[in-house]
């Protein structure tokens, strides 16, 4: 056998690029990240006043059943109040059968909430306290004509659930700076209301 040495490959070697440029172009890009954050949280923290939370996680499985009885009950208050040219009271709202007004449709531990009606311009606020002593939260259904209705066109609606850790808290027009929670904040016109 012939040893073959094959003298034609020739060897290169070459040096890698400084890793400078590449290490400051991360660098630069973390602190656009951190300066975007910093933005955001300065902008959140001027907003100031409502605290708004995911609705299902943070409430009790009562609580949660009396946000979704709201919601659902949202459109057929909007519905009964173009029907009768004003909102309806909560007495209609129980006639009507909707929970979680008509107590009789909601489980037995949630039967205890007694609600109010309180006007405000083009919109109203329904506000359900537990009459008992069992430290239920209080609720809160804010719905408000945002843009009336006119000729050929349906208003649309604004629905708001708020909620309260105590019972007999004020109602006022800034509910987030009297220790109200909005759960949810929900706009769109009759029969498609949707989150903003």
């Amino acid at each position: 056998m012939h040893a073959v040495t094959d003298e034609s490959f020739e060897e290169i070697v070459v040096a890698p690029r400084s890793a400078r440029r590449e290490t400051v172009g991360v660098l630069l890009t973390i602190a656009g990240i951190v300066a975007l954050c910093a933005v955001r949280f300065a902008l959140l923290s001027r907003a100031g006043g409502e605290r708004e939370v995911a609705a299902g996680p943070s409430l009790s499985p009562a609580d949660a059943t009396i946000f979704q009885s709201l919601i659902v009950a949202a459109e057929s208050v909007a519905s009964l109040r173009e029907a009768d040219g004003r909102w309806p009271s909560p007495a209609r709202l129980q006639s009507e059968g909707l929970p979680p007004f008509e107590p009789a449709l909601l489980p037995q531990d949630l039967r205890g909430y007694r609600w109010e009606e309180y006007a405000r311009g083009a919109g109203v606020d329904y506000v359900g306290q537990e009459a008992g002593s069992r430290g239920r939260a209080s609720f809160l259904l804010r719905l408000e004509d945002s843009e009336p209705a006119g000729q050929g066109k349906t208003s649309s609606l604004l629905v708001e659930v708020w909620t309260h850790p105590r019972r007999d808290p004020r109602v006022v027009d800034a509910l987030g700076s009297a220790g109200w929670t909005r759960l949810v904040s929900l706009e769109g016109r009759a029969g498609t209301v949707k989150r903003p």
